[in-house]
């Protein structure tokens, strides 16, 4: 709600009225006869007419305020806004394979799974699109629709916060196949854009179909793919497994033992640059944050907002009230102050 002036302009008008005013009262006509005590003029003046003759002046001079605040146009109402949003449309492809155990990375300065970091790092990251329809898919041996294009983020989220290494067969990495799995959800998607964030660990060793041609797929439907390259290359810790349980020391820690890690960089450049994105390596938790947050910025939606306004006039209502007091003052000077010739 407000309350306002359309045409503030005219309060100038106030102060030449307050200064015509105050002239006025200083060079009035003095009297032409002169008394050694006023008395006797105070009873003179204190008469009935002269206090209607006062009161008429005040009646003027409200007319006068009056009809400057109609000048100024006085109102009242409400503004919105309605916004509209084109938004992008997401799906965000994760590795679930073994070597995502690698405690590599950090996370509240302490050591930490490339899985327990990413799914940070990708919480944070859908925060940051409120308007988008995100979908997620997680592949190791195959790949496996967590959810499908959905605003309803918080559900995505806890789904996300609930994916532990095992879920699905965690011995291969299908690369291929989760990037054929994203495209088909996308490519019949009537938008403005769309894209897939995959992001990996680790080379394609399973599934029948290569990335190079899930890539010239997402191409020849308009699709853009991120792909980011998390962890570190070489030897690596990754925790003990036995019997699909993780021993760990006195302590509480778990036992690691060193693995070989490597990460097939030039087939996922060559997935970003055939379909128009970008490649991107993390090899710390800050990197990855900083990954997720220039996706961000690179793929910025379309928002267009409109601002509405509607307004009530009031410049009705002193016009009335100035028209009356004018009024009155006509009808006392035609009556009772009515002077003879």
């Amino acid at each position: 709600m407000f309350f306002r002036f359309h045409d503030p302009v005219f309060v100038w008008l106030l102060l030449f009225l307050a200064i015509t005013l105050l002239v006025r009262r200083k060079w009035a006509r003095r009297a032409t006869l002169r008394f050694p005590s006023n008395w006797a003029m105070q009873q003179i003046v204190r008469t009935r007419k002269s206090r209607i003759r006062t009161f008429l002046l005040y009646l003027r001079t409200t007319a006068l305020i009056l009809m400057v605040l109609v000048l100024m146009r006085p109102q009242s109402g409400r503004n919105w806004t309605e916004t509209e949003s084109s938004g992008v449309d997401i799906m965000l492809i994760l590795d679930l394979s073994g070597s995502m155990l690698a405690h590599d990375l950090d996370l509240q300065d302490e050591p930490a799974s490339r899985l327990a970091v990413t799914k940070a790092v990708v919480s944070d990251f859908i925060d940051m699109r409120p308007d988008d329809r995100i979908g997620m898919i997680v592949f190791a041996e195959e790949p496996f629709l967590l959810s499908p294009l959905t605003t309803q983020h918080e559900w995505l989220k806890t789904n996300l916060s609930r994916l532990e290494i095992g879920t699905i067969s965690p011995n291969s990495t299908a690369i291929g196949t989760a990037l054929g799995m994203g495209i088909n959800r996308l490519k019949h998607v009537e938008t403005g854009s769309r894209i897939l964030i995959l992001l990996t660990d680790g080379d394609n060793n399973a599934g029948s179909i290569p990335p190079a041609a899930a890539a010239e797929a997402a191409r020849s439907h308009g699709i853009r793919i991120y792909t980011i390259g998390v962890g570190k290359s070489g030897s690596v810790p990754v925790p003990r497994q036995r019997m699909g349980q993780i021993p760990t020391t006195p302590d509480g820690k778990p036992i690691m033992d060193s693995v070989q890690s490597d990460i097939d960089e030039q087939a996922l450049r060559e997935i970003a640059f055939v379909t128009g994105g970008s490649f991107f390596r993390a090899v710390d938790t800050q990197t990855l944050r900083s990954i997720y947050g220039e996706i961000d910025s690179m793929e910025k939606k379309e928002i267009k907002v409109t601002t509405y306004t509607d307004a009530t006039e009031w410049m009705h209502l002193p016009l009335l009230i100035a028209w009356i007091a004018l009024l009155v003052e006509q009808v006392f000077r035609l009556t009772l102050l009515n002077r003879l010739p």
